[in-house]
């Protein structure tokens, strides 16, 4: 995860940022810090390019990972949803098949798109359709978004499930941050011993 959020970020105060922002969203939001990794690392760069900056990519993370959570949503169905969603605003617009996932996955963040957008839900397939729900819209609609949804999170109740989530990132966390060297030297080893011929 490390290796893809540097990819990601232009410095390391960028990647410093990135990395305790995530943290805090995938904790306040009850959701896998490495699908909100593969979120940020696949916006990133179609929203730079729109000339977005870094505090932009991070409001639109939150925004999409606090819809999926005020949705209902279990940490399986948001990761799943999370990853579509970069995927479509990786490639420029949501549309198509991700569209169709999204919707049906985190129905809170349709209605705050198309709140942020000021059209009804319903004309949100028909936009999709037309290629008009490009990175910058979205973006635009959601961060617009964000401080409601913030609020309607606030009211729901902590999930044996999402206290799950947290322990597994934590867990992560602790062993991004342990010297692994020895181990992957070990691995290493013991994939060119099976790999000998004489053994």
């Amino acid at each position: 995860m490390n290796a893809r959020l540097r990819l990601a970020t232009a410095s390391q105060e960028e990647f410093n940022k990135a990395h305790a922002e995530l943290g805090r969203i995938a904790q306040q939001t009850d959701a896998p810090v490495q699908s909100l990794v593969t979120l940020y690392q696949r916006i990133s760069r179609p929203l730079r390019d729109a000339g977005r900056s870094q505090e932009d990519i991070l409001r639109l993370t939150e925004a999409v990972s606090t819809s999926f959570r005020v949705s209902g949503a279990t940490a399986q169905e948001a990761e799943n949803g999370v990853i579509q969603f970069a995927q479509a605003l990786g490639a420029g617009a949501l549309r198509g098949e991700e569209f169709n996932s999204v919707a049906e996955q985190a129905p809170r963040l349709m209605q705050a798109l198309a709140d942020g957008i000021g059209v009804p839900v319903g004309a949100l397939k028909e936009m999709a359709a037309q290629g008009q729900l490009t990175a910058q819209v979205v973006t635009d609609a959601l961060t617009g978004q964000l401080d409601t949804l913030r609020k309607e999170a606030k009211t729901l109740p902590d999930t044996v499930g999402g206290a799950m989530t947290g322990l597994v990132d934590r867990w992560n966390a602790a062993i991004g941050q342990a010297d692994l060297s020895s181990l992957i030297q070990a691995i290493d080893d013991l994939a060119d011993t099976v790999t000998d011929p004489q053994v």
